[in-house]
């Protein structure tokens, strides 16, 4: 049989990207194998979309080789019945390769390599937003076998889709209602009351907050989120970027010390349309227990309190 590439949507409006060819894509890289991703592999990539600087790249953005969107992909639907309905499965899969160091991370990274990795996001999530047909840019990272990484060289994900994901929805409609309610950002109150209570904060700066969230879904999960109300990373200023790539650093240094072999994690950009009641924020989840039956249903069990897990990182920040 063919290989299935499609949308589909189902009458309770459930949405998936049905996309077999990614399973070809490899499993995660092993020291001694060639790494695609490195300077001098180009070849083993798709042509580059954008390369900084152009000679001697430290970030470098490319097509995902085994896409679960295609640009080409713009149409009409394929088919619509009373409850199932397919579309083209249209949009922009991405790789931002976010240095040329093989084998390391932020805490590994100087400031202003992670700087400009953050600068080069922020472009091209500039870029895509505006294209014709796209609703929502999904950015997002996996690293470690664990968090769905297959090639062992840091790198975020962008993933442009006619699809609005629904984490994001259900997220703006809880802001929105808060907002409506209380007449200030959730987001801004959490803030408030974190540096009030103070037993949950990893990192702060100027600019930038990090803590455990009072609500933690997994162990050592935290937020990183600017102080400045600004609903999606275009709104950055260049020194908000500048102290965001300080903040991912001090950060993924404490978690790599905590976690050691299990470090490993999911990081997802939380971007939204602009509004008073919408504020932009990182999320990083590490990947050092399973998902089971509880959390399919949405029902999260953390084994470990967002108060402890603070505490533990902020004793090596």
């Amino acid at each position: 049989m063919k290989e299935v590439n499609e949308i589909r949507i189902d009458c309770i409006e459930r949405k998936v990207i049905i996309a077999e060819k990614r399973r070809k894509r490899p499993h995660i890289s092993k020291e001694k194998e060639i790494c695609p991703f490195c300077p001098g592999n180009e070849h083993l990539t798709p042509p580059e979309i954008l390369k900084v600087p152009k000679k001697n790249w430290k970030v470098r953005i490319i097509p995902n080789k085994y896409p679960a969107l295609s640009r080409e992909a713009r149409g009409k639907e394929m088919e619509n019945s009373n409850c199932f309905k397919v579309l083209p499965p249209f949009g922009y899969h991405e790789i931002l390769i976010e240095t040329e160091k093989h084998g390391t991370d932020y805490y590994g990274l100087e400031v202003k390599d992670i700087e400009l990795a953050l600068k080069i996001t922020r472009r091209r999530y500039r870029e895509l937003k505006k294209i014709e047909g796209i609703s929502y840019v999904s950015i997002f990272k996996n690293f470690g076998k664990e968090a769905g990484e297959s090639i062992r060289h840091s790198h975020l994900q962008i993933l442009a889709s006619s699809i609005f994901p629904k984490r994001i929805r259900e997220r703006m409609l809880k802001l929105e209602k808060f907002f409506e309610s209380n007449k200030s950002c959730g987001i801004c109150r959490a803030i408030e009351q974190e540096k009030k209570d103070k037993k949950r904060i990893i990192y702060e700066n100027k600019d930038w907050i990090a803590y455990c969230p009072f609500v933690s879904t997994f162990p050592y999960s935290f937020d990183i989120i600017p102080k400045r109300h600004v609903s999606d990373m275009e709104e950055l200023k260049s020194k908000e970027l500048h102290s965001l790539a300080l903040t991912l650093k001090k950060t993924f240094s404490a978690l790599k010390k905590v976690l050691g072999d299990l470090y490993t994690y999911n990081i997802l950009y939380n971007n939204f349309p602009k509004a008073e009641f919408f504020h932009f924020y990182l999320s990083v989840y590490p990947r050092i227990t399973e998902i089971a039956g509880a959390e399919l249903f949405g029902l999260y069990i953390n084994i470990k309190s967002p108060e402890k897990a603070a505490k533990e990182l902020r004793r090596y920040i």
